[in-house]
């Protein structure tokens, strides 16, 4: 390759324009660009023809594989020898560049990189660790550049790189779209990085890599079987690769064979669901007597609810909740007590929760929100009488409806969740959920009481709510 470079670079040094010259020679369109020819350029060019070359055309005027890019592939090379000049500030080029829709660009980028590590492999790294804290793309232009063999003589490079790839791959979990094309790049790019940064360390390497060997997840599964497919590491120690080759292809196996079951619901950033429960509506009772109390009043809730994970713990959720309340009283002597369907009302709870890990599959759910409530249209009881007689007492009872004009109030809402991800449909999810109903502001219906007792005097009292409820629910889930 040395000497076609050389003469690559005799023959630009007679030309005066090579821009023809470049792009007639440069291999493309095909398979390969020439390599040697863009190694001349890199060497004999200076920061004018660098910087117009980088610039020359778009990703919609020179696709990837058309000669025009390869002015473009030559520019970004380039860009090494500058930076090995003083010229540091080109970095920030090359990331810009390192993001180019077009792969050919992306290994230039890569280039000029090596370049720069050939020169000073201290300055690379620095750089390297800012950039293996940015996007997908620029993670894997970190890998493509630090893990080349000539880089990594030195132990002192190799065992930083190691811990580079190691965060890399710690990274890669976070990623909940697996299916993003440029989270597949990094993927592609990590498994063929750790087999290079190990055989350039092996004492350090094996150990570091050993870790992931046996990670669940099945993208880091791919990654180090890939790895462990590389001659390289073979050539290394084959005992030690084969034996993991053996231990991932067996997990791998032993995944498949459950189905879906290592697709953790929590990768899923959109679901839907349904819930269902039964609530006790909460009610002061007034009166001076003494006589009457608060009784369970048992009535049901049901609705659908829509919820975006944020990430790996935070979700937020939306429902439309159908809530029929319930009032009801009783005498503190337990003779008699009354109950009847007071409304009906939308709730439309905008939630925030966060999950609490207790295993892979069981989660524990604290959330709170607020909930938008809207008397549906319907006519309240107006009034009603009861009439009871046994062996304690003879009682009379009678109630009416106050008129509110109160048809839309806000509760806050507060509780903890049970969720559960069953092993074969990992796609589903279970929800338990306990939650209180709050506001404090608003009376949202009242009854006027009167009652006799042993055919005595007519008592009153009265029964006012504000629409609290404690909520018992369960659910399931269907997230993509």
């Amino acid at each position: 390759m040395a000497n076609k470079v050389n003469r690559y670079k005799e023959i630009l040094r007679d030309l005066n324009e090579w821009d023809l010259f470049l792009m007639k020679e440069s291999g493309l369109p095909g398979p390969r660009a020439n390599l040697e020819l863009l190694a001349a350029v890199a060497d004999a060019g200076d920061e004018d023809t660098f910087n117009r070359y980088a610039y020359e055309f778009t990703p919609e005027q020179a696709s990837t594989n058309s000669p025009e890019v390869f002015l473009v592939l030559c520019g970004v090379a380039g860009m090494g020898k500058l930076i090995t000049s003083g010229k540091t500030h080109y970095f920030r080029n090359l990331r810009d560049f390192a993001n180019d829709p077009r792969w050919r660009v992306r290994e230039a980028v890569a280039i000029a990189l090596q370049t720069v590590g050939e020169q000073d492999m201290n300055m690379l790294l620095a750089a390297m660790e800012q950039w293996s804290k940015g996007n997908r793309l620029e993670q894997r232009a970190v890998v493509a550049a630090l893990c080349e063999p000539k880089l990594l003589k030195p132990k002192e490079a190799a065992q930083k790189v190691l811990e580079i790839l190691d965060h890399l791959t710690s990274d890669s979990l976070k990623e909940r779209n697996r299916k993003d094309e440029d989270f597949k790049t990094l993927r592609k790019a990590l498994g063929y990085g750790w087999s290079v940064a190990v055989v350039a360390y092996p004492e350090k390497g094996k150990h570091m890599m050993e870790h992931w060997l046996t990670h669940v997840d099945k993208d880091i599964h791919w990654i180090m079987k890939e790895n462990l497919r590389k001659d390289r590491l073979m050539k290394m120690d084959k005992v030690w690769t084969t034996k993991w080759l053996r231990v991932v292809v067996g997990m791998v196996l032993i995944i498949l064979s459950l189905l879906t079951s290592v697709v953790s619901f929590s990768q899923n950033r959109y679901a839907i669901g349904v819930e269902t429960g039964f609530s006790d509506d909460k009610y002061k009772v007034s009166d001076r007597n003494g006589n009457l109390i608060n009784i369970p009043c048992i009535s049901f809730v049901a609705g659908i609810n829509f919820r975006e994970q944020i990430d790996h713990h935070l979700f937020y959720e939306l429902a439309f909740l159908v809530k029929q309340y319930t009032t009801g009283f009783a005498l503190q002597q337990q003779v008699s007590n009354v109950g009847n369907d007071a409304f009906v009302a939308l709730l439309i709870p905008a939630r925030v929760g966060y999950h609490l890990n207790i295993s892979d599959r069981v989660s524990l759910v604290p959330l709170i929100g607020i909930s938008p409530t809207l008397k549906l249209p319907g006519k309240e009881e107006a009034a009603g009488s009861f009439y009871e007689k046994n062996s304690v007492a003879e009682v009379e009872w009678h109630f009416t409806t106050r008129p509110l004009k109160r048809d839309f109030y806000a509760l806050v809402q507060g509780g903890l969740g049970l969720e559960h991800t069953p092993l074969l449909f990992s796609n589903l999810k279970f929800t338990f959920n306990c939650n209180y109903y709050y506001q404090w502001l608003w009376t949202v219906n009242a009854l006027d009481i009167q009652y006799k007792i042993d055919n005595g005097p007519v008592e009153q009292g009265n029964l006012f709510g504000m629409g609290r409820f404690l909520n018992f629910s369960v659910g399931v889930k269907y997230g993509w």
